[in-house]
């Protein structure tokens, strides 16, 4: 049977519409303006993801993908209904370079570690590295096959369109000022996160925390989105939401390195001895203690993230918002219209 040739992505124009912001915009061009910025980063990207050896380019992929996803959920009522059915497909791809990305950053920790490890560490490190280095392959693989898929080239067609369209003209909801609808918009996404945040305890199950780390990196992703109106309290908020997602992130990163140890032991790539088998537990001991150490630096990070700075950004947003049109009081002679009140027709004369 022929080998069949790899689809190489199709040409994409250099312009999908405007992406810079600011405070005269409605919500509906703020969303399409955020996307087209970020889908221009992943296409810029990608030749680096499919031919080059640096893990960066593959990580800002990645993160360009998150925040398109993140921007469809967050102005979901200012897009079109087929902004969701390409949410799916990009989370198609994105779970592809997550499946790479992760394994890389088990990799890089295991290689630190194991430049100071004592023997028994050591070789146990190696046996982990072993087992990650093969995943990868894998997973590199599966991705590999994605780029050169039909998949995405009708993936990537069907969002340069979308973009290029932008809001629905029709559409009441995305002509909304951006001032009018943002103190909203961030609300909503306050309220998510805190509904997780504030119940989160000592023994709250990883998946929880985990939860909760992907309710804060959308609420950053949100901030970040309008930046360009709100300056400087957008960015200091936004620091505090890093600080909780990046502690969050650490924690669940030694959850899955816990999981991946313990099928390791249970399922070893070869025979390995008590030496090996010692090291692991070593190591799952070192993961269950940063993880502790992750959980006891959680809750301050979380109070400054729900604490002055949200205030601030949250008066600065309410500040901005244009106050609402106050309705034209009826005239005193029926007979006589102001300049500022509509004609009407009068049935039945």
């Amino acid at each position: 049977m022929a080998e069949v040739a790899p689809l190489l992505p199709r040409p994409v124009p250099v312009e999908v519409g405007p992406t810079s912001i600011d405070a005269s915009m409605g919500i509906g061009d703020v969303a399409f303006a955020v996307m087209r910025a970020h889908f221009a980063t992943m296409l810029r990207r990608e030749p680096g993801v499919r031919y080059g050896n640096d893990a960066e380019d593959l990580h800002q992929m990645r993160v360009a993908i998150r925040r398109i996803r993140a921007a469809m959920v967050v102005f979901e009522e200012a897009l079109p209904v087929r902004a969701q059915h390409l949410r799916k497909e990009l989370g198609w791809l994105g779970s592809l370079l997550g499946a790479v990305r992760d394994l890389d950053v088990q990799l890089e920790r295991i290689a630190a570690w194991s430049a100071a490890a004592e023997p028994p560490e050591r070789e146990a490190l190696d046996v982990v590295a072993a087992v990650l280095n093969e995943r990868r392959v894998k997973a590199r693989t599966r991705l590999i096959s994605g780029l050169d898929s039909r998949r995405l080239v009708r993936m990537t067609t069907s969002i340069e369109r979308f973009l290029v369209r932008g809001p629905v003209k029709r559409s009441p909801a995305a002509h909304v000022p951006v001032l009018q609808a943002a103190p909203e918009v961030l609300a909503q996404r306050y309220r998510k996160m805190v509904a997780i945040g504030d119940d989160i305890e000592e023994s709250s199950p990883p998946q929880v925390l985990h939860g909760l780390r992907i309710r804060a990196k959308r609420l950053r992703y949100t901030v970040e989105f309008l930046e360009p109106i709100y300056a400087k309290p957008a960015r200091a908020y936004a620091k505090r939401l890093i600080a909780v997602q990046d502690i969050l992130g650490r924690h669940q990163d030694d959850v899955v390195a816990i999981a991946t140890l313990r099928d390791i032991a249970l399922d070893p790539p070869r025979k390995i001895g008590s030496p090996i088998v010692f090291g692991l537990g070593m190591l799952a001991e070192r993961y269950r203690a940063d993880a502790m150490f992750a959980r006891g630096r959680f809750p301050k990070r979380y109070r400054a993230a729900t604490g002055d700075r949200w205030r601030k950004l949250r008066r600065a947003v309410r500040e901005q918002r244009p106050m609402p049109v106050e309705p034209v009081a009826p005239t005193a002679d029926p007979d006589r219209v102001s300049e500022s009140e509509p004609m009407r027709i009068v049935r039945g004369i």
